[in-house]
């Protein structure tokens, strides 16, 4: 289900709507799996839906401390929402345990 939602977000035009039913049956199927709550946050956020993101991109990083990605489009979204100190944390730890994401540093 992650790879169907993953080739629903990267074709042209994108269809998020049915990539975030797609992650959501990842979900449904793996609800440990962090990879499968960041795919729900990309689409959420894709369809403006930016709280139901934040949750996801929470629960991704919860669930594995280590996923850097989460942190960094986590610490984006609370950026972009004005929550700065919320979002400063999330940047440090992707910045600890990924100090070259993405590749621009």
């Amino acid at each position: 289900w992650w790879y169907i939602g993953q080739c629903q977000c990267n074709i042209k035009p994108p269809n998020y709507q049915a990539a975030l039913a797609a992650f959501e049956s990842a979900v449904k199927v793996n609800p440990k799996n962090a990879c499968n709550y960041s795919g729900v946050a990309h689409a959420q956020k894709a369809l403006g839906n930016l709280d139901a993101a934040r949750v996801a991109y929470e629960k991704a990083s919860a669930l594995d401390p280590k996923f850097y990605q989460s942190h960094y489009y986590l610490a984006n979204l609370l950026l972009a929402s004005g929550q700065h100190a919320k979002a400063l944390e999330y940047a440090l730890m992707c910045v600890a345990l990924a100090p070259n994401y993405p590749e621009q540093g």
